[in-house]
């Protein structure tokens, strides 16, 4: 693992396809989005089992730990309506999210196909990428509903996800701030990039080749390296 700035600028040679994840990736987890939608998550699950949000919160965790999200989680235990349970998470104030100038000019220089791969749905997706102005930056969004509730880090969404691209893993890059979600990508034979926010990784881990604290610092090292070449 290296740190942004000594990276071989030959790192990204080759690449054509850029797979960002959204939420705590593309904008800091200070907004305290990701955190409001948690809630949310436990809210939901405390009433469904009718019991306190500390214990909702277990359940949360279990469930991410054992299916990637709680979401599928509840969909194999419970079968609850998905859609019911993702309008009621994506209820939240976006009004913390706001457009990044230096990520939208990191994203404009940065040459290859550029997809949004998401575990929320479209429309989350589409609403925070509106407030961020980036909605024109990326070719598409395939969401936890084009994946047919197999979330990240299901290896068959990330095989369906490249064919339907047409791209090659060896070809790819995948941003993420989860690092299990990465562990696919690598054993795919993609480059990785840990978008680790505030939680700087104590323990260097083979699947992460790359990191940054956040998106706009990643670009910015691109940039400086795509101009050293």
């Amino acid at each position: 693992m290296q740190n942004f700035t000594n990276l071989d600028p030959i790192c990204l040679n080759g690449v054509d396809t850029y797979l960002f994840d959204l939420d705590n990736t593309l904008y800091h987890e200070s907004t305290g989005l990701m955190d409001a939608m948690m809630l949310k998550m436990r809210e939901y699950v405390a009433n469904f089992y009718g019991v306190t949000i500390e214990e909702a919160g277990g359940i949360c965790h279990e469930y991410w730990r054992t299916y990637g999200t709680t979401l599928r989680g509840m969909m194999e235990r419970e079968k609850i309506d998905a859609q019911e349970f993702m309008d009621f998470v994506h209820d939240v104030d976006l009004s913390k999210i706001e457009p990044c100038t230096n990520t939208l000019a990191g994203l404009q220089k940065l040459e290859g196909r550029k997809v949004i791969f998401t575990n929320a749905d479209h429309f989350h997706a589409t609403r925070v990428l509106e407030r961020m102005g980036l909605a024109d930056q990326f070719e598409g969004i395939y969401d936890v509903i084009w994946a047919d509730f197999q979330p990240k880090p299901a290896r068959e969404t990330y095989e369906r996800l490249m064919k339907h691209l047409g791209a090659k893993p060896e070809n790819t890059v995948m941003l993420e701030d989860t690092q299990m979600n990465l562990k696919t990508a690598h054993d795919m034979g993609m480059k990785t990039v840990l978008i680790h926010g505030n939680s700087y990784p104590e323990m260097q881990q083979e699947h992460v080749h790359q990191m940054a604290a956040c998106m706009p610092s990643w670009l910015s090292s691109v940039t400086k390296m795509t101009n050293a070449a």
